[in-house]
């Protein structure tokens, strides 16, 4: 069960188009740095050397793959961030 710190981000959002990702990556970006949430896996898919989420820029130069998990820092729930931005589309930010 989610708890008031992270019940906001307790939806499926579906990647459609590169202007979607910018947002959620606005957001996660956001509650990283407001400790709302924690990366649990600390690198990018199969990037070398590993990069954060936090670093990412939020419009672009992306790996083709994102594939992250979160953590929230007061009660644990768990959440996870898939895009393929090789191709602009496809993806969802989901909790799990």
């Amino acid at each position: 069960m989610p708890c008031d710190k992270c019940k906001e981000l307790m939806q499926t959002i579906v990647i459609q188009t590169p202007r979607d990702l910018e947002m959620i990556l606005r957001v996660v970006k956001a509650n990283l740095k407001d400790q709302t949430i924690v990366q649990q896996s600390a690198h990018l898919a199969n990037v070398m050397p590993p990069i954060t989420v936090a670093s990412l820029n939020e419009t672009g130069s992306w790996p083709d793959v994102l594939a992250e998990h979160f953590l929230c820092s007061s009660c644990a729930q768990r959440f996870r961030l898939e895009a393929e931005t090789y191709h602009g589309a496809g993806g969802r930010w989901t909790p799990s």
